[in-house]
């Protein structure tokens, strides 16, 4: 679904916004809303990763898109310090 801020446009009419400022707010209010019904019926793209992380990635799911692997914990070893500056020095 897409957000029309002129649907919504009565209710922050009273507020002293600019028409800019007005479909800002609806905007950020249609995401936060959008986001916790993604969240209740686990739609979620972290929720789908994170239920998704148990299961072993199969030929077929490779051939649907990309699959990113981490399990070698080599970022979670690193503090952000390393990990952002590892080739500033050469290294």
């Amino acid at each position: 679904m897409t957000c029309n801020p002129d649907e919504f446009r009565h209710l922050v009419e009273g507020f002293d916004l600019s028409v800019e400022r007005q479909d800002e707010l609806i905007h950020t209010v249609w995401n936060v809303m959008e986001n916790a019904i993604d969240r209740a019926w686990r739609d979620d793209p972290v929720q789908v990763a994170l239920a998704s992380k148990d299961a072993p990635a199969t030929e077929g799911d490779l051939r649907e898109g990309p699959v990113v692997d981490l399990g070698k914990d080599e970022y979670r070893t690193k503090t952000l310090r390393e990990t952002f500056n590892k080739n500033k020095d050469g290294g």
